[in-house]
Order: structure tokens, then C-alpha cells, then sequence
């Protein structure tokens, strides 16, 4: 129904209403000007002339793409009916069409010269002239003539004094941060850019009653209306309450249930107050803590925040709300006026928990669906303890042609597992950190039993302690002094057996062994506080596995034959692991974005080890790396395979490198779609004769996969559906000279990939 409809519309005038013409967007804009004009000035003006057409080509106002689809779907499909399959895909992918009653051009030169003369052009002059299609007299563009006229420049800035002298102080010692220079361009965009400034800076000093509305400005125009004279008032028609400081003279929590019933018992400290009804929940220490005001402190926007912030990760509160009150009374010293913090938090429901299924279907054709558990105690001892528990489970059967081997049958593979975690808002050492910023310890236990039909059953159990803080709103750590791991295969099949006994570094990788490791990983995010249109996210992660165990134990441990440490009478493992992802997007406006990745990590095993644990080596491919490729199909190096279905176990690396590019551009209404370009590999640090040509070598960059391809994406809000089509490009094990040397027919190289949210 939908593909005919597309193939029907020979027009994007069709339902065109009568006498209207469709709007394509703007021919040019001419600027006619004595002098140069800012960039300031000029994206003013755009934002009020160029408007996007249906189907504008990267957001532009002047270029429309040949494939305009919501305007296709509009005509196409247009249905007067209400309901229906027809009227939902319609109602929901369709682009009303954009026509030149709606731009009104008139109007539209109207609100530009407005602008203009805001920007201080106060001649200015803009008129409007339509340009038929040639082909279709029911298509029309726009072309713009703006003449400037002479610019206006601020000549002078006086700054008029008031009757409160530390209100006057403070302003002529931030003058060098003043928005407003003697000789700059006069405009009204800055004059109340300067006014928030300044109403902001007084407020953060304490002026709780100040705003900006009491910045008053008087120009006059000198000599002739090129030069302005400017003169700033600060207290215009300010009360005189608003021009004293105001400090905080008390702190009032109250306690609620969700009933909004008042408090009934009390408790103090200092000046410090908390109400409540019923049994107090928290322990008082934990909620004096969080309500960190001084008292007689200079009021300021970022009190209440600090202390809602620490309340929150209590763990136990759902709202948070803070309101400033004026007191009758004046306790403190001085032309002052007092304040009264008061707080109010709801507890949030003691238990929590959620259910969730899933579905699974691998690149190695195996499918079937899991449930996850998950439960939560929230305020466990008192102090914004959070107790979670969870279950995960799974089974997953094979649909390929080919027979496993031992233990084919319908229930093939299979996963079960449990975590156990206790999370403390506070950091359990004895050193001090800035807890302005989120700070934690967590405690976990979790084990799981994994069984590969046709290869092996595995039990790995997993302890650690962390702690978690901030040292800034953009830098986070994590620290795991203690990150123990015990992996054990408990059982194994002759399939199995028979491709590790080929390869003795993949069957030491899997062999019974505690890897006991220190864990650290820095985040840098800029995405909450970043203005600009680039957006930075790096991730850089350290584990040390063995060292400090061997070193303790120096030669008190037991030794195998050949000199290996033993922990618990089973060998550790010992390496080094480096991991650095770094992301930038770069908001390209009209909703584009282009994305951009670098990955990369080495592991180095020593000592006890000849080679880095299975679990914790790199690998490449699938739906959030080289979508050409599936999962674990790449490398190592240029190192080729049997063909076996079950070559991935030996497509592993110490050494990964990895960069993928993606422009996501919006199609019609939530409807994204994106083009993308990946490339990488993994590669091994030593030579193995078992995987020829895999080890890193100088010529790495000839050594990696490539591939492109396009995507769509359906934003729900909450989340995001994403279909990708990956086209591999190069293979670096092809022996092919060209650099596309791909095997095989081109759409049975295809990569499909249907997921969950963004690959990065």
C-alpha cells in the first residue's frame, strides 16, 4: 500500500489548497552595505528570512532534497478517513506543506528591519520579490534585498551610582566583565544580555529581592544618530528591600510521607531544624550532613541546589523542593534581611522492583528469550543504604543448518545468574573529598553459570569494592581497590576440546584461574553544561590484574613445577589493560548531528600469564562496532580463518583500534536516518603461530576492516529503535590486491542489524 501510494505521486502539489502556492525556499538575500556586517547580525537576519522548505537539503533555506518524503507521504497517501493503517502512517510520517501564505514574505521583511534596527541599524531597509518555477507556477521561492544604512555605535557608558555602596562595589569591580564597550555596535540583544548579568551577579551576592528589571538603560543619540551615549541605572524602581543583602538566619527540613500531612515532632541542631510525622526513617547525622548552610551565610542561587542535590542521593527521597522565606524578624547585624531555608522531601516507596523480558537473536544464529529481575531496599540501615538484588536468565537454541555436535537439542545454550550489591552515599575511607559532587561505595557479590551448547559449561563468581566520585560537574571516577574474578570451566565437550588443544594460548585463556585486579576508569562528559554546538564524552579505563597479589605473596605462595603462583590452590592471572573511548558530536543545526568515535585499547599478559583472559581480550564487529561485519568475524590482524562456524573463539586481541563516523539527519517527524563509516581490527601483541599474520606490526593501518552503510532510526522519547544496513568495503585477511575485496554477492555481504538506542 505504501510503496504504490510513493509510486502514484507524480506531484508535491497535489492537495495543494486552491489559490495557495507551495514555498521552496529562499532564492538569495541580497546585503547592500557600506561596511562590513558581524556574523551576529546576519544570523539574526537568517533566523527571521530563511525558512526551511519541505524537504530541505542539510537544513538549508536554499536547497530542497530530490527526495522530499513526508511531502511524498502527504500527497500520496492523503486520506480524509480518521482511522485506518492508511491515515496512521499518513497522521504520523507525513510533512504538511510549507506555503508561501504561511512564510508571508511581507511580514517576514516587517520583523527584519525590527531586527535590524535592534542591531543598531536603525535605517535599515528589507523588501521581498517571489520567484515562480518555471515548471510549476504552484512553486515559488524568495529572493531578499536588505540595504543596512550606517551603523550606530555606543560612544559612551556611564554607570549611575545608587544610595547602597556595596551594591556599587561590586559592580565596578566586574565592569571588565561587562557585555557593553565604548565603541562597540549598539544592540539591544547585549543591553539585555547586560541586564541579566548584572541581575544575576547581584542575586549570587546575596540581593535575594534583586532582578534584573531594575537595570534601566537611557541612550542619546551625540552629534548624530551614529553615536550613542549610554547611561545604566541599577535601582530603577527597585524597593528598598532589594538593595540589601539577605543571609540565611535558619534551615527547616520537613519529612513527608506523600500524605502532606504537617510534621508533629521536631528535632534541632543549631539553627537547624527537621519535622515529622510518625517513626524518623533516616538517621538525623545523614540529614544535618546533607543540609550544609552555614549560618549568617550571603544568599545564593546555588544553596538550595547543593542541598536538594545531596538529599537526592540519599537514595530514599522521591521529591526534593526548596523555597525561601523572609523572616519578620532581624537577628543579624546590620542593613540585612533574614532568611528562612525551608526544605520538603517525600519519601520515596522502601521497595522497588522490575521485571524485564527479552528477546536475543546473535549473529551466530542463535535466538531465545531471557527475563531479568531486579529488586531494590532502599535506606537500609538508616543512611541512604541502597540493598539491590538481581536475576538474570536465559536460553537461547540454534537455527542453523549445520548439526552442534554432542548436545544438540532444542535447549542449546543457556545463562543464569545473580548480583547482590549494597550502595552507600558516602565514601567509606579515610581521606577527604569534595562531596559537593556525587560520592559512593558499593560493595557486590555475583556469579553465573554459563553453558555453550556443543563447547564447554563455565561458573565465574566476581567480588568487589568500589567507590565512586566527582571531582567537578564534568570529571567522574571510579575506583575498585578490589575487583576479584574466579572463572572455572566445569565441563567441556569434544568439539571444544579438540579446537583449543590446536591452539594452547586460546586454551590457557579459558583455563581455571582468580584474576585479582585494581580498577580505575576517569568519564569526562560535557553534554549537561557544554553551550557551544560540540559535545565531548571520554571514558578511560585501567585495570591492573595480579601485580599487588605477587607481589604479597613474594616466594610464601605455593608453585607449580614451572614456578606459577597459586591463589586458593589455583593459578592467577596477571596483565595490564588500557581502554580509552572518546565521542564528540557536533550539532550541525536543523536537528543533523555528526558523530564521531575513536576507540582503542592494548593488554599486555605477564608473569603467570602468557596470555590475557578470554573474557577480558578485545573484539570487533556487530551492531555497535563494524556493522558490515558480525560480531567477533574480524582478525586478529590479518590472520585467516578455516572457515569453521566456530573460528570467532580464536578472533580475539590484545591490541584494538577502532573509529567510526555517523550523520544522523532527520527524515520526517521522529523519523531519523543516518550514514555511517566504521573501521578497525584487533590484533595480537606476541606472535602466535596458531593465528599467522595477526600479531601488531607497523603496517597496521593497511590491516583494517572497513565498511559503510545507512540506517534508520525511530525516536519513541524514552527510546530509540535502530535498523542498520552495513556494506563491507575491505577485509584485511582477503588475499585481494583491490581494496574492495569482498567475496561473494553483494547483497549476501549485507550486514542487518536491528537494535536498541545509538552505537555510540
Amino acid at each position: 500500500m505504501v510503496a504504490g501510494g510513493l509510486l502514484a505521486a507524480c506531484s508535491t502539489t497535489k492537495h495543494l489548497p486552491e489559490g495557495e502556492v507551495l514555498y521552496t525556499g529562499v532564492q538569495q538575500i541580497e546585503h547592500q552595505s557600506n561596511e562590513p556586517v558581524d556574523a551576529e547580525v546576519t544570523t539574526a537576519l537568517a533566523t527571521v528570512l530563511e525558512v526551511e522548505p519541505n524537504g530541505s537539503l542539510l537544513g538549508s533555506a536554499y536547497r530542497q532534497s530530490p527526495f522530499p518524503i513526508g511531502l511524498w507521504i502527504y500527497n500520496a497517501l492523503y486520506t480524509e478517513k480518521q482511522k485506518g493503517l492508511r491515515h496512521w502512517f499518513w497522521q504520523k510520517f507525513k510533512s504538511e506543506p510549507t506555503l508561501i501564505s504561511q512564510v508571508n514574505p511581507a511580514l517576514r521583511c516587517q520583523v527584519a528591519e525590527v531586527t535590524l534596527k535592534d542591531e543598531g541599524y536603525f535605517r535599515a531597509k528589507v523588501d521581498y520579490e517571489l520567484i515562480p518555477n518555471k515548471r510549476n507556477e504552484k512553486k515559488s521561492k524568495v529572493s531578499y534585498k536588505v540595504q543596512y544604512g550606517p551603523v550606530s555605535r555606543i560612544a559612551s557608558i556611564r554607570y549611575i551610582r545608587n544610595h547602597d555602596a556595596r551594591l556599587d562595589s561590586i559592580i565596578a569591580h566586574t565592569r571588565a566583565n561587562s557585555l557593553l564597550k565604548e565603541g562597540d555596535r549598539f544592540s539591544a540583544a547585549r543591553l539585555q544580555a547586560e541586564k541579566n548579568r548584572i541581575g544575576t551577579l547581584m542575586v549570587d551576592s546575596g540581593y535575594y529581592n534583586y532582578s534584573s528589571a531594575f537595570v534601566h538603560y537611557v541612550a542619546d543619540t551625540v552629534k548624530s544618530s551614529e553615536l550613542v551615549a549610554m547611561r545604566v541605572f541599577t535601582d530603577y524602581k527597585a524597593p528598598v528591600s532589594s538593595l540589601y543583602p539577605c543571609r540565611v538566619d535558619s534551615v527547616y527540613l520537613q519529612l513527608d510521607h506523600g500524605s502532606g500531612l504537617s510534621a508533629t515532632q521536631f528535632l534541632s541542631e543549631s539553627y537547624k531544624g527537621i519535622g515529622y510525622r510518625g517513626v524518623l526513617q533516616m538517621k538525623p547525622k545523614y540529614l544535618y550532613h546533607c543540609m550544609a548552610v552555614k549560618k549568617g551565610a550571603l544568599y545564593n542561587t546555588k544553596l538550595g541546589a547543593n542541598v536538594t542535590s545531596r538529599l537526592t542521593r540519599l537514595n530514599t527521597f522521591k521529591y526534593n523542593n526548596v523555597e525561601w522565606k523572609k523572616l519578620p524578624s532581624q537577628p543579624l547585624q546590620g542593613d540585612t534581611t533574614s532568611l528562612l531555608m525551608s526544605l520538603s522531601s517525600t519519601y520515596n516507596l522502601p521497595w522497588t522492583g522490575s521485571i524485564e523480558m527479552k528477546a536475543v537473536h546473535k549473529d551466530n544464529d542463535q535466538v531465545g528469550p531471557g527475563i531479568n529481575f531486579m529488586a531494590q531496599r532502599r535506606n537500609l540501615l538508616g543512611g541512604g543504604e541502597l540493598l539491590s538484588f538481581e536475576l538474570d536468565a536465559g536460553y537461547e537454541w540454534n537455527t542453523g543448518k549445520h548439526a552442534i555436535g554432542e548436545s544438540d537439542g532444542l535447549l542449546n545454550s543457556y545463562q543464569l545468574g545473580g548480583k547482590v550489591s549494597l550502595s552507600i552515599p558516602r565514601l567509606q575511607l579515610p581521606l577527604h573529598v569534595d562531596e559537593s559532587h556525587p560520592v559512593s561505595t558499593t560493595y557486590s557479590l555475583s556469579g553465573d553459570v554459563t553453558s555453550r551448547a556443543g563447547f564447554f559449561k563455565m561458573f565465574k563468581a566476581t567480588a568487589e569494592i568500589s567507590y565512586s566520585f566527582s571531582s567537578d560537574n564534568l570529571s567522574s571516577h571510579t575506583f575498585s581497590p578490589i575487583h576479584l574474578s574466579y572463572t572455572s570451566l566445569l565441563s567441556t565437550t569434544n568439539s571444544f576440546d579438540s579446537i583449543v588443544a590446536q591452539n594452547p594460548i586460546l586454551k590457557q585463556s579459558f583455563a581455571n584461574q582468580f584474576i585479582p585486579s585494581i580498577r580505575y576508569t576517569y568519564t569526562y562528559d560535557d553534554s549537561r553544561l557544554s553551550k557551544g554546538r560540540s559535545k565531548q564524552w571520554l571514558q578511560v579505563s585501567l585495570v591492573e590484574a595480579g601485580g599487588l597479589i605477587d607481589a604479597v605473596m613474594g616466594k610464601v605462595g605455593s608453585h607449580r613445577e614451572q614456578g606459577e603462583r597459586q591463589l586458593f590452590w589455583q593459578p592467577f592471572s596477571q596483565f595490564v589493560k588500557l581502554s580509552v573511548d572518546y565521542r564528540r558530536y557536533l550539532d550541525l543545526g536543523h536537528r543533523h548531528t555528526l558523530a564521531m568515535r575513536l576507540l582503542g585499547g592494548i593488554a599486555y599478559a605477564y608473569g603467570n600469564s602468557k596470555t590475557v583472559p578470554y573474557s577480558e581480550q578485545f573484539f570487533i564487529g556487530g551492531a555497535n562496532s563494524l556493522r558490515g561485519f558480525s560480531i567477533r568475524s574480524i582478525g586478529p590482524g590479518v590472520y585467516r580463518t578455516d572457515g569453521s562456524k566456530y573460528a570467532y573463539l580464536n578472533q580475539t586481541g590484545d591490541v584494538k583500534m577502532e573509529a567510526n563516523l555517523e550523520w544522523r539527519f532527520p527524515l520526517s517527524g521522529d523519523l531519523f536516518a543516518a550514514l555511517f563509516a566504521d573501521a578497525g581490527n584487533v590484533w595480537t601483541l606476541r606472535d602466535e603461530a596458531e593465528r599467522s599474520g595477526g600479531q601488531f606490526s607497523s603496517s597496521y593501518l593497511n590491516e583494517l576492516a572497513t565498511d559503510c552503510g545507512l540506517g534508520l532510526r525511530y525516536d519513541l522519547g524514552m527510546l530509540v529503535l535502530r535498523f542498520d544496513i552495513g556494506l563491507p568495503l575491505h577485509d584485511p585477511c582477503e588475499s585481494r590486491k583491490r581494496y574492495y575485496n569482498i567475496s561473494g554477492s553483494f547483497f549476501g555481504n549485507l550486514g542487518y542489524h536491528l537494535a536498541i538506542g545509538y552505537p555510540f
